[in-house]
């Protein structure tokens, strides 16, 4: 299904059209949901943010 008034597709595309690069906010509730329950100390280790290089 395309939507056509996706804000994602939108910046995509203005970015695109004069050769620059954004980037938009993770827009998923789950994801947002859990990383809110994780505890500051665990989701940078080694000055690394560790959840997003392990995949979750």
């Amino acid at each position: 299904m395309f939507i056509i008034d996706d804000p994602v597709k939108r910046v995509d595309n203005m970015t695109m059209s004069h050769s620059l690069e954004a980037r938009v906010p993770f827009l998923d509730i789950d994801l947002i949901s859990f990383m809110l329950s994780v505890k500051s100390e665990k989701k940078i280790e080694n000055g690394e943010k560790c959840f997003f290089k392990r995949g979750l």
